[in-house]
């Protein structure tokens, strides 16, 4: 693994960067504040040979009008949805464009729908696996699922406390608030309703308040086949943490891994201090699915995951074989760190509010050898009119609850970081 840092301004002049995604073939889109004119996205081309390049495309203009908090490429990688603080999502979508001065046209990516419903900043966007669907989160404190197709609101998950982070799988959704809540929803045939809300487990608080967090986002990530959930701002024997819970077992975490880097990773330095322990912000699992070597925390997986957690001054990646971490790096900016996208298995992308962005570049091989066969999880669709359910989800008590299905129930285990 190597660090690339390039020495560029993404936008402008150090303007911040609020989130970055890779579409194919190394196409990336960055968000964040103005430019000039109203602009907010740029695409990029990068290219690692034979070393890093890269290479402005195009600015996506005319359609927002306060900064952008998070970008995503659809699944198909065919559209690109961006949220902002005007409170809109814009579906951006590549279209023929005459080129100036020339009898030609050439391919461009310009605004196809502009969705609207929140009443303020929005902070998380997830598509589903079809990409027919889009769910975002707010600060208003709701999370509103749409009909990207029809551009019309399928249905409005309230809540009390602004949303930071929201995940997507199969019939599952989660969310993230401020009010130390993951919320787990389930499809129904009336839409999504709540099946937990979870924010402590026996008396013991699972995630940090707005007072002793000062994260930007709070995001979480199911795991590709939609086996577990991965959530930020996690607190584990009073210390940051990433909590992991297994479907099914949504009620409380079986595993927590510290946020910090000690000398579980750094002790061939020498090094025994804790280098980082702040809060973890966001989570991104590798597309790639390797082939597993037996893990004894993830008992019963025939795969392998990798995935990053970005803190706001380092980045560590775990992988569903191993107990600690299997890299990181520290600081690679000098002002917080926003979001991290990954391209396969051979780049990390990290934005900053520093106006930078760093590259973690793995080489062939390095994080295991790729599984040729996977079954990603259901691409159910929602074929609903919430607007005309006389019978909406009620929501549950704000309590963990233990459901007897029958099944063995999970010991929480903390990863040890000695």
């Amino acid at each position: 693994m190597k660090i690339e840092l390039p020495e560029i301004f993404w936008h402008g002049n150090r303007e911040r960067i609020m989130s970055l995604d890779f579409g194919s073939k190394l196409e990336l889109v960055t968000a964040g504040a103005d430019l000039a004119g109203g602009i907010y996205l740029r695409l990029w081309d990068i290219a690692l040979v034979p070393e890093l390049r890269i290479l402005h495309l195009e600015d996506l203009a005319g359609t927002h009008e306060r900064s952008v908090n998070v970008v995503r490429f659809s699944p198909c990688r065919n559209y690109i949805a961006s949220g902002s603080d005007d409170a809109c999502i814009v579906i951006w979508e590549k279209k023929k464009k005459p080129v100036f001065g020339e009898d030609r046209y050439e391919l461009g990516w310009g605004s196809k729908k502009v969705l609207r419903g929140h009443l303020r900043e929005i902070h998380d966007l997830c598509w589903n696996h079809s990409g027919r669907h889009i769910a975002s989160a707010s600060l208003d404190g709701s999370v509103i699922i749409y009909d990207v197709d029809r551009g019309k609101v399928n249905q409005r998950l309230e809540g009390s406390k602004p949303v930071h982070g929201v995940a997507w799988s199969g019939s599952y959704l989660a969310t993230m608030s401020t009010d130390r809540s993951l919320r787990i929803y389930e499809q129904g045939k009336k839409g999504f309703y709540i099946k937990h809300c979870i924010k402590e487990h026996e008396n013991v608080k699972l995630f940090q308040d707005e007072a002793s967090s000062s994260a930007y986002f709070r995001r979480c990530a199911f795991s590709n086949d939609g086996s577990f959930l991965l959530t930020s701002a996690g607190v584990a024997r009073n210390a940051p943490a990433v909590h992991c819970f297994f479907y099914e077992n949504y009620q409380y975490p079986s595993v927590s891994y510290p946020v910090s880097i000690t000398n579980c990773v750094l002790k061939a330095q020498g090094i025994k201090k804790s280098l980082i322990s702040t809060t973890a912000l966001s989570v991104r699992f590798c597309p790639i699915v390797f082939k597993t070597q037996k893990s004894e925390v993830f008992k019963g997986l025939e795969c392998k995951f990798v995935w990053a957690v970005a803190c706001k001054d380092a980045v560590i990646v775990y992988s569903s074989d191993d107990d600690k971490p299997i890299a990181a790096v520290t600081n690679p900016h000098y002002s917080s760190i926003t979001d991290i996208s990954w391209y396969n298995d051979q780049i990390l992308g990290i934005s900053s509010i520093d106006g930078y962005i760093s590259f973690m570049i793995f080489g062939p091989g390095e994080l295991g050898e790729k599984l040729e066969t996977f079954i990603e999880p259901s691409t159910q669709d929602m074929e609903i009119d919430i607007e005309n359910d006389s019978n909406p989800p009620v929501e549950v008590p704000q309590t963990p609850v233990m459901i007897s299905n029958g099944k063995k129930r999970i010991i929480p285990q903390f990863i040890n970081e000695a």
